[in-house]
């Protein structure tokens, strides 16, 4: 289950922050979480929840936002969203492109109090 070992990572991070700002708890994480990532958002919340226990984040909200996969197409540069793991541009029917949204897995805020 390797949301475990993101958890720990966020939670590292979260004590960091909390050491830094000499804070006491965090109160909000917020994430973004691309489609295309592996994590799975309640897998993460649940596992965040257990390793937080008895730490200054214990009782922190994770605020997950799902990132849609978002592609530029190879051939005609439109950017567009895949829906169904299909990539084929709406606009000129090409398979695939580069990625441009999707693959994130990030902290983008945090609240500490």
């Amino acid at each position: 289950m390797h949301e475990l070992a993101m958890a720990q990572a966020i939670l590292d991070e979260a004590q960091q922050q909390v050491e830094a700002y000499k804070a006491h708890k965090v109160l909000v994480i917020r994430l973004q979480v691309g489609e295309l990532s592996t994590a799975m958002p309640e897998a993460l919340t649940f596992s965040f929840e257990v390793i937080s226990k008895d730490t200054c984040a214990q009782d922190a909200k994770l605020d997950i936002t799902r990132v849609p996969w978002r592609i530029r197409c190879s051939s005609c540069h439109k950017e567009y969203r895949v829906h169904d793991r299909l990539a084929l541009c709406p606009e000129c029917n090409s398979a695939g492109g580069e990625t441009i949204s999707g693959k994130e897995l990030m902290i983008t805020e945090m609240e500490v109090e």
